[in-house]
């Protein structure tokens, strides 16, 4: 294959994925203005012709999703358990941002204890459940943790590349690359094989990013900015279009 094609195969990825199908029981993520995990109770027939039925690990009800709405999923979440806080604690709510608050009164919720939070730089007041706050100066921390753990660059493993559109709308699942050992890379247009190229690259501490030697995503107008977010590690490849790898 000439560079010419190569560009234009790869280019067209998006466009040539083939959606994947799932059957009854295959554990599942769907899209609903953010990712969930789930489990297909049914595929659809009739009026539901190409569409399955997920029933979410998180909530009790079930609705129907395209298959471009889905991805494969793991084992359900383990029970999520939560700091205690007193009153008097100081801590920071999440209200589009974070905001520095005391927890002035504690009541007991339906899924854990819950507290009114008195921001520190505003007069008003309200309830939080504990997955929306931390503890005062977390942000800090998590931020210089997730900046050392980039300077050591991407993990080996599968990363699912996605391309986002509209605010709100789903993004499209366009395949996967695979970082391998002895800095390679093979790349898919499914979840799975096969896989139509490989190649190498290295990470570049200094400039946070991984540059791509060979194999299809040398080609011009492939980026490679590297951070992490969390257990997330995440790779730019275009203005739209991201890598990422949460283990």
């Amino acid at each position: 294959m000439n560079r010419r094609s190569l560009l234009i195969a790869v280019s067209g990825m998006g466009a040539m994925a083939q959606p994947q199908s799932y059957k009854v029981g295959d554990r599942v993520e769907a899209y609903d203005f953010g990712w969930y995990k789930g489990t297909i109770t049914e595929v659809g027939t009739g009026s539901n012709q190409g569409y399955y039925l997920v029933k979410y690990d998180a909530y009790s009800t079930a609705r129907y999703f395209k298959p471009a709405n889905l991805k494969p999923g793991g084992p359900p979440d383990t029970p999520k358990s939560y700091p205690a806080y007193r009153v008097g604690d100081r801590v920071e709510g999440y209200d589009f941002g974070w905001h520095p608050a005391r927890v002035t009164e504690v009541r007991q919720g339906k899924e854990a204890p819950e507290y009114l939070l008195q921001y520190e730089k505003y007069s008003s007041a309200r309830w939080y459940h504990p997955k929306d706050m931390r503890a005062f100066g977390a942000g800090d921390v998590e931020k210089a943790r997730d900046q050392a753990a980039a300077t050591q660059g991407p993990r080996v493993g599968k990363y699912g590349i996605y391309t986002y559109g509209a605010t709100g709308a789903a993004p499209v699942y366009l395949g996967h690359f695979e970082l391998l050992d002895g800095g390679k890379y093979r790349i898919s247009r499914t979840s799975g094989g096969p896989y139509y190229g490989e190649g190498t690259y290295r990470f570049n501490g200094a400039a946070s990013k991984v540059e791509w030697l060979s194999g299809p995503l040398a080609e011009p107008g492939w980026d490679g900015a590297f951070s992490v977010e969390g257990t997330r590690h995440r790779i730019g490849l275009k203005a739209r279009t991201v890598a990422t790898n949460s283990q």
